[in-house]
């Protein structure tokens, strides 16, 4: 490695070196130019394929989910229900069963007797923005509505976990909203499946809560 002393100390030439001559060199064709003289678009793509910002078309707060105080008699009611299933299930040998009904009880205690809170929902030109999780338009199904305690209820198909998506409309006018949706999203409630047929007849056989 030469270092700035053994630079200086280095022997000069004897004569000056001949002058370089520089050939100019022709500037060549920008992409704007070679576009110019093609007459055609310089742009990769068409304006209207081009990534469009996301615009909010309507937003609303409401709360995350139906909500109703119960009386005393709904959880006794539950408990003496679990009560006499977990019995069978004993004598059955299923105690993992009985663990996944008590898990199931404290859930519905925990929903029914907390609030819940107020979430912002925007419908924009990506998709349904629920509680900062985006669902995009791609990936989403029917929608319809229902009511559930006194409270209407918008229910989307999606494609991903949790595959069904629940907003309440809080002030928002179904009108507004099937208008917006429809654009994109087909409007029609789907047939019960097993499962709510099942719900539905429990809830008509036992009447854990006559108001609901």
């Amino acid at each position: 490695m030469y270092t700035i002393d053994m630079i200086e100390s280095a022997p000069q030439p004897t004569s000056e070196p001949a002058p370089q001559v520089f050939t100019p060199v022709q500037p060549t064709q920008t992409a704007q130019s070679v576009s110019s003289n093609n007459n055609s678009d310089p742009y990769l793509v068409a304006p209207e394929n081009r990534p469009q910002p996301e615009q909010v078309l309507l937003e609303w707060v409401a709360p995350n989910r139906p909500f109703k105080k119960r009386q005393q008699k709904y959880y006794v009611t539950i408990g003496m229900i679990l009560m006499l299933i977990a019995l069978i299930l004993f004598f059955a040998g299923q105690l993992i069963l009985i663990a996944v009904g008590i898990a199931a009880v404290f859930l519905l205690y925990v929903l029914s007797s907390v609030a819940p809170e107020n979430i912002k929902n925007q419908i924009t030109t990506y998709g349904i923005r629920s509680d900062g999780q985006i669902f995009y338009w791609d990936e989403m199904g029917r929608f319809w509505y229902k009511v559930r305690h006194h409270q209407e209820v918008l229910h989307v198909e999606v494609n991903r976990f949790p595959n069904h998506l629940t907003l309440l409309l809080g002030e928002v006018p179904e009108e507004k909203m099937t208008e917006l949706l429809s654009q994109v999203l087909l409007h029609e409630e789907p047939l019960p499946t097993a499962f709510d047929k099942a719900a539905m007849w429990i809830q008509e056989k036992i009447q854990l809560d006559p108001e609901a």
